[in-house]
């Protein structure tokens, strides 16, 4: 049984106002998907989840 591949972490360095606005873009499109981008919206839902844990200052 072979193994996916791993994709390298990216780290990207964000002021508290670029992170409120990719969290609220995100939010935007979280709205806008339906049920024929279910995979997509799975995603959206988990970067939210990671954005949401983050204080912004």
């Amino acid at each position: 049984m072979t193994d996916a591949p791993t994709i390298p972490d990216t780290y990207l360095r964000l002021n508290a106002e670029e992170a409120a606005l990719i969290r609220e873009a995100l939010k935007l499109l979280r709205s806008t998907l339906g049920r024929d981008e279910a995979e997509e919206l799975d995603e959206v839902k988990a970067l939210l989840r990671k954005l949401e844990s983050i204080e912004l200052e």
